[in-house]
């Protein structure tokens, strides 16, 4: 039995060669011819020059044309294998396609109709379709056409497209470059963005007690209820053991003024206690694959208190100094003989605080005040998986009452990350009456 199979567009540069295909076997037929129609190679050709088509099928668009040209080359019918012909159909069908419902903008149409009029001269060929095509199948069973799929072992497997596999490339370097950088986080000491702090209601102390307590512990001195140095000697030299009635003035009336100067203490101590300091304690870290590189921190805060670094923030106010006890004649003879006070040997330069300034990997930081603050870090390097701590910062509100909850602006830059990061840090104030 002979048999006669045309094959729609699709077949051809996406399964196995024509001349590797069992059509004998596939048909159920002895011999068998392979039709190409004209709509075939109009479809071909454009799949290989159509601007937009991938690169993959305009390559198998171009390696069937070639292979049908050197079957076909020296005449129109070519023997693909024993029993098996490959026929190219030069014509174009001459059907009345609305006949047929055909429309003559579908290339399905073109094929359907080259089919309907091999039939129609060849009365005798009963010509099949070869497709996987659903949509093409079911016009064929319409215009009662034979079908046969070609089965999914002879599909061609899936060749990458260049153009797609540049993509991929660019791809993978894209994410190799992405995976290098560092990723930078801005954090406080306990790891999270937000910051809880308690603040108790300060409490002012009352300079009554403390000043019943300091005339108690330093008395006003009496010429009749004084006694003897303990440096003084059993025999009494010339008067060298006796405090001097002027000595006892003396420090009585430093006393008074010792008295009135602690009860100034006392309110300034208040005062200072009545400030609500916040200290802020911060760290940057690195969860990115490589080191950052000059990285700056800029911080912006809120107006609404005073802001310092951790080495210039207000001390407590000082107590003053309680005045030098009475000293009798021979004290005041022996005196420049005694050791000299400790701290008067102790240096008053802290030598660690003049060297090693330059090889600090993270600077101090440097606030600008305008109406609200700026702060600016500077780091030279932080390396992959480390964190590095930020010196301390205070924010100082006048009062309990002014004390309230703000939010800190930060922007990271690095030398070797392609954006600047922003985000907000929180700070919370619970107040405790």
């Amino acid at each position: 039995m002979d048999a006669t199979a045309f094959v729609d567009t699709n077949t051809l540069p996406h399964y196995q060669p024509v001349d590797q295909i069992d059509w004998c076997g596939l048909l159920g037929a002895d011999r068998v011819v392979v039709v190409v129609a004209q709509v075939i190679f109009r479809e071909l050709n454009w799949v290989k020059d159509a601007p937009g088509v991938p690169r993959r099928k305009q390559n198998r668009a171009a390696r069937v044309l070639r292979q049908l040209d050197e079957f076909t080359e020296t005449q129109p019918d070519a023997v693909l294998r024993p029993g098996v012909l490959l026929s190219t159909d030069d014509r174009d069908p001459s059907i009345d396609f609305g006949q047929y419902l055909l429309n003559k903008d579908l290339g399905d149409d073109w094929l359907l109709a080259s089919i309907i009029d091999y039939r129609l001269r060849a009365p005798q060929s009963d010509p099949r379709l070869v497709t996987c095509d659903t949509g093409l199948k079911l016009k064929a069973r319409r215009l009662k056409i034979k079908v046969h799929p070609l089965p999914d072992d002879l599909r061609l497997p899936q060749e990458p497209d260049p153009e797609e596999a540049r993509i991929r490339e660019l791809e993978k370097e894209n994410r190799e470059l992405r995976d290098r950088l560092p990723r930078l986080k801005l954090c406080f000491s306990n790891g999270s963005n937000h910051g809880a702090w308690e603040i108790p209601e300060p409490v002012a102390e009352s300079p009554a007690p403390v000043l019943n307590d300091l005339r108690s512990k330093y008395p006003k001195l009496h010429a009749q209820s004084v006694s003897a140095h303990p440096l003084a000697h059993p025999i009494d030299w010339t008067g060298l053991t006796r405090i001097p009635d002027a000595e006892i003035t003396r420090c009585n009336e430093d006393l008074d003024r010792f008295y009135e100067a602690y009860e100034a203490h006392v309110a300034e101590l208040n005062k200072y206690k009545s400030h609500i300091r916040l200290e802020l304690l911060l760290r940057i870290s690195n969860d990115g694959t490589c080191p950052a590189e000059n990285v700056r921190i800029a911080l912006h805060f809120p107006e609404g208190f005073e802001l310092y670094d951790g080495e210039s923030v207000p001390k407590p106010p000082a107590p003053p100094e309680p005045p030098v006890k009475p000293l009798t004649l021979g004290d005041r003879i022996a005196r420049p003989l005694l050791p000299l006070p400790r701290h008067l040997l102790q240096p008053t330069v802290d030598l660690t605080s003049l060297i090693g300034h330059t090889s600090r990997n993270v600077s101090r930081p440097k606030i600008a005040r305008s109406d609200s603050y700026t702060v600016r870090f500077d780091v030279k390097s932080l390396q992959h998986d480390d964190t590095e701590e930020l010196d301390p910062l205070c924010a100082v509100f006048d009062t309990f009452e002014d004390a309230r909850s703000f939010h800190i602006e930060y922007s990271l830059i690095a030398a070797n990350l392609p954006r600047k990061q922003e985000g907000e840090l929180h700070v919370e104030i619970r107040k405790v009456t």
